[in-house]
């Protein structure tokens, strides 16, 4: 067959368990996509670019059709000409959060203890830090009626932050042509998100007023405290909790914990607990140079849920921009594991490979994928006839397309020793 050294070539092979399940072989030559199926057809399809443009345009006309919006090309342009911000400058956000950012660092100057050259227990880790610097904020009753209701004073007619809540509604209504390609007749979702939003900012200093009232009236019947401590070289812990009075044990908590073991891996720890349910996600990583080695650990309740091994080169990626390396989930008893290397022969090899999944797969402990890709490479080309699909209309593109998918679907079944219909 044709070689294709003169064309860029994606070559993608898919294999399971040794067994060759697809082929896919595409090639830009001039302005048209070659594609070739061999599982399905021994013939090649070429299709020129102009085409596929127009089929997009039908595509989406298709689409308004069935949603009755208005969708074009054009109008999705200009919709996305404006996703690339809000409209606002970062001078008008930066203004308008500017007096809640004081009203916040002033609550927290005036209600927080500090230390100096602390020791603090970083619970989680297992490790203790000496010589940082230890803020504790524990606000009395008092201090937190008096923020809540200078946040509702601050927030009540306040035009910069109006503008800014309003341009982020408008953001969101712009995606609504976006919406409708990716679920038609869900354009109406935008405007009701951007409604909700506004309706929801509005009820903000009315909640914040009727929280100060209770605290007023009934106490905050426990102690919240938020702690902060710093190393030299940054945070090593942040925590919030609250405890009700007359318990020792919080009744939430919440923060993280990060820190350096003796190998200088970085150790990190976010955590909840919340009426005696507990989540931590626990992750190492240590780089050297483009070598990334590292751990995530998923527990609820202390129950490892899911946990993830990965050693990667980052100054190598495959087509599919995956990092040469391996990388090994395991969860509920099964391990996924993925290892991508070079081919040599200019290509990638991207093995999967599923095991104790046999619940799962009617008694096959052991399943694995191979996905070979290539570009620029000399990969031989089915020898069947090249046929120019650039005239067809949609209608015949979609029966050729029903034909190939009948027989990939006849060439699996002759795997697994039957006859798909």
């Amino acid at each position: 067959g044709d070689q294709g050294a003169d064309g860029s070539i994606l070559n993608a092979q898919l294999s399971l368990s040794g067994m060759d399940l697809l082929r896919l072989l595409l090639q830009l030559k001039e302005d048209s996509l070659i594609v070739s199926l061999p599982q399905a057809s021994e013939t090649s399809y070429s299709i020129s670019a102009q085409r596929l443009q127009e089929l997009l345009g039908e595509f989406l006309n298709m689409i308004q059709e069935q949603s009755g919006g208005t969708l074009s090309l054009d109008g999705i342009a200009q919709q996305l000409e404006g996703l690339g911000g809000l409209n606002v400058s970062s001078d008008e956000i930066t203004a308008a959060i500017a007096p809640y950012m004081q009203l916040l660092s002033d609550f927290i100057t005036e209600n927080t203890q500090m230390e100096e050259n602390a020791t603090v227990e970083l619970e989680n880790l297992g490790q203790t830090v000496e010589g940082v610097s230890l803020a504790v904020c524990q606000p009395t009753d008092e201090a937190l009626v008096n923020l809540f209701n200078a946040l509702a004073d601050q927030m009540e007619n306040d035009e910069n932050l109006d503008k800014v809540v309003n341009a982020i509604a408008d953001y969101i209504r712009s995606m609504s042509s976006v919406f409708e390609i990716a679920d038609p007749g869900s354009g109406a979702t935008a405007d009701e998100s951007a409604n909700s939003l506004i309706s929801s900012y509005e009820e903000i200093p009315g909640q914040l007023r009727e929280a100060a009232a209770s605290i007023t009236e009934n106490g905050l019947n426990g102690t919240i405290t938020l702690t902060v401590a710093n190393a030299q070289d940054g945070i090593v812990k942040v925590r919030f909790e609250a405890v009700k009075d007359g318990e020792e044990t919080p009744d939430m908590a919440m923060g993280f914990e990060t820190c350096k073991d003796e190998t200088g891996a970085a150790r990190v720890c976010l955590y909840m607990d919340n009426m005696g349910q507990s989540m931590k996600l626990l992750t190492t990583n240590t780089n050297s140079g483009n070598q990334v080695v590292g751990t995530v650990s998923l527990q609820i309740d202390g129950a490892e849920m899911l946990n993830v091994v990965y050693n990667w080169d980052l100054s190598q990626t495959s087509m599919m921009m995956v990092p040469y390396g391996t990388c090994v989930i395991s969860f509920q008893g099964m391990s996924l594991s993925l290892i991508v290397t070079a081919d040599g022969n200019g290509g990638d090899n991207h093995t999967i490979q599923l095991s104790g999944a046999s619940d799962m797969t009617g008694g096959i402990d052991s399943i694995s994928i191979n996905l070979n890709t290539s570009k620029d490479a000399q990969v031989e080309a089915p020898s069947g006839e090249i046929v120019d699909i650039s005239g067809y209309s949609m209608d015949e593109l979609v029966g050729l397309v029903q034909e190939l998918a009948g027989n990939y679907m006849n060439y699996i079944g002759s795997i697994f020793g039957g006859s798909a219909e």
